[in-house]
């Protein structure tokens, strides 16, 4: 009998999973592009979905704490705590070109 229970207890653990991971279609890497994307945005709310066109950029997104290094600003983590992030696009700022340095390609 308790090998029974035992039983019947993995079988329903596995039968879960499985139905888990069905559900995630979003992760199987068999899966067509189209089919992975439109499930995993089906799991998304409306403001994660908002989130990912978030892209904070700008020079009053850094602070400049050396010649070559920066930190985010204030406002840059102020925006981060009222909206998330939906990726980093310059996350560094470039430094001007120095003419002396350019070669003429033509």
């Amino acid at each position: 009998m308790k090998k029974q229970v035992t039983f019947i207890v993995v079988l329903c653990f596995c039968v879960v999973t499985q139905l888990s991971m069905a559900q995630q279609r979003y992760k199987d890497s068999s899966a067509p592009v189209e089919e992975r994307v439109k499930d995993l945005l089906s799991l998304m709310t409306t403001e994660e979905k908002i989130g990912q066109l978030c892209f904070p950029t700008g020079w009053e997104m850094y602070t400049k704490t050396g010649e070559y290094s920066v930190t985010p600003s204030d406002l840059f983590r102020e925006r981060m705590q009222a909206m998330p992030l939906g990726g980093l696009l310059g996350h560094t700022p470039c430094r001007p070109v120095d003419p002396e340095n350019v070669t003429d390609r033509t």
